[in-house]
């Protein structure tokens, strides 16, 4: 029973934190502010664009596989894929097991909290879908 809840609450979580729109266009309107994190495909990259001033973790997966993708954004910065702040970034297709024309669910955060030795809490996780 205590699995069958925590199934549940997992999927309204995913469901939660899942727009149902496509992300903001990637230049903003005139005069406007530019969206904080942008991630498009470009050829066979995705191409992630950091406009906040710190750098910005982030994981990415094919909507196919998300049922069964089970994870906490506890990072270590030292192994989790990051943008610096201000900057882009290009990453092959190969990097996230997506195959043309793939939809990814790209979730991103800012370091947090110190837990212990390298790993650190997230100061809170957005997501956007990017789609082909």
């Amino acid at each position: 029973m205590l699995s069958r809840t925590f199934f549940v609450v997992l999927i309204l979580m995913i469901a939660a934190c899942t727009p149902v729109e496509p992300p903001l266009p990637f230049e903003p309107p005139m005069g406007g502010t530019p969206v904080p994190v942008q991630a498009v495909w470009s050829g066979n990259d995705l191409v992630v664009t950091n406009n906040t001033a710190s750098d910005v973790y982030f994981a990415a997966f094919p909507v196919r596989l998300l049922p069964v993708i089970l994870w906490t954004p506890v990072t270590n910065p030292n192994t989790t894929l990051k943008t610096a702040s201000r900057s882009t970034a290009r990453f092959p297709r190969s990097r996230f097991s997506a195959n043309n024309p793939d939809t990814l669910h790209f979730s991103w955060w800012h370091l947090g909290t110190k837990l212990r030795d390298s790993l650190y809490n997230p100061d809170s996780v957005r997501g956007f879908r990017v789609y082909p």
